[in-house]
């Protein structure tokens, strides 16, 4: 009898599980609740596909509120998806390797992305985050490889771990006002120029912003509590910008690899004399108030434009006045390497000089200016 009943209660759990999930056209759905299913397995490898906002069964109508764990996992062949504004959550791998995935749009109705839900989409090339979503998964677009841009919509709290890892032609990032932390990894090896964090951000993790190769200017605010090591690890800067009038209480291993001995730090000018007291601080090879470098008694900054910037092989320099106008090209040691009258077609020939942060000063009649210039 005992045995009856345990074959009953199984046969009844098998048939109320299987009832959970069902078929149509090779795509499977999890029964959520009385009116709602996730979409749980896409089976087949389909280029195109359309996930339906509802969904019938039985005779009864659900919405489809969710992209299950792994529902289009290693889709080799998937190019284009469509997300209904009916989905909420994105699950863990939903779209890992997706690797022809060419564009993801997000509806304005997701609230959460999991864990690596579209790492190694090795296709993607832009990404927005819309305002909706309040929390990704660490991993969530780690390795793809010709992801060039991404978007924060102002909503996120957190960037976490390894988010962007690997990512190594990322050269664009518009962060979230609301961001409060940057996880470790988050954006080791990509190949960001330049850096704004927001002054809302407390949390930086180790190595945020290492390896990344191309990194020259960053600005980190006053808000920083939390100071990890390594967080520029062995990236290139030139140009560094700190909003704290106390200097911030970094490490010996804070700027890691960073060639200091070529960097200019500009923090307040009333906090000038305290960062150049403090033991790490002071490392840098120049500390000046902000604001300073670029400093002009032109009657208005118009009047001098000099372009492009960065620059290569040469800099064209518009002016109002180019008569008699001097220019210098100044290194970050204060070494003039460049000092000439210009020329009438306003070109200045600077193929001669190396990558790096450089400083052009012009002086005319009307006044002088100092602009910071990189060289690609």
């Amino acid at each position: 009898m005992k045995q009856v009943v345990l074959l009953f209660i199984f046969f009844m759990s098998v048939t109320r599980g299987a009832a959970q999930d069902f078929l149509i056209e090779n795509a499977q759905y999890t029964i959520t609740s009385e009116t709602t299913v996730t979409f749980s397995k896409m089976n087949g490898f389909p280029k195109t596909f359309v996930i339906p906002s509802t969904v019938a069964y039985n005779s009864k109508q659900y919405t489809v509120t969710a992209i299950g764990n792994s529902a289009f996992e290693n889709s080799a062949l998937l190019q284009t998806i469509s997300i209904p504004n009916t989905i909420t959550e994105i699950g863990v791998k939903a779209f890992n390797a997706c690797r022809d995935l060419t564009e993801i749009t997000i509806p304005n109705s997701v609230v959460t992305i999991g864990e690596s839900a579209f790492e190694t989409c090795s296709s993607l090339v832009s990404v927005k985050i819309p305002s909706s979503v309040t929390s990704v998964g660490k991993r969530f677009l780690m390795s793809c490889y010709q992801l060039k841009s991404v978007e924060f919509l102002n909503s996120i709290t957190t960037i976490p771990e390894m988010s962007f890892l690997h990512c190594s032609n990322l050269e664009s990032v518009v962060f979230p006002k609301s961001l409060t932390t940057i996880g470790s990894f988050a954006f080791y090896g990509t190949i960001l120029k330049s850096i704004i964090i927001p002054d809302s951000v407390t949390t930086i993790g180790e190595k945020g912003f290492g390896f990344n190769f191309l990194l020259k200017s960053v600005n980190i605010p006053s808000s920083l509590t939390s100071l990890s090591d390594d967080v520029f690890n062995s990236s290139p800067l030139t140009s560094v910008v700190c909003d704290s009038p106390v200097p911030l209480p970094i490490t010996a291993n804070f700027f890691k690899g960073v060639p200091l001995y070529n960097c200019i730090l500009e923090v307040p000018a009333s906090s000038v004399a305290a960062y150049k007291a403090h033991e790490e601080w002071s490392k840098f090879k120049s500390i000046v108030a902000k604001g300073t470098l670029g400093q002009t008694d032109f009657s208005s900054q118009k009047e001098v434009v000099a372009y492009p910037n960065p620059f290569s092989d040469e800099i064209t320099l518009e002016l109002k006045e180019k008569n008699n106008a001097q220019i210098e090209m100044i290194d970050c040691t204060g070494k003039v390497l460049l000092s000439q009258t210009l020329n009438p077609g306003g070109r200045i020939e600077t193929h001669h000089l190396t990558s790096g942060l450089y400083f052009l000063k012009v002086s005319s009649e009307n006044g002088s200016t100092t602009t910071k210039m990189i060289k690609k």
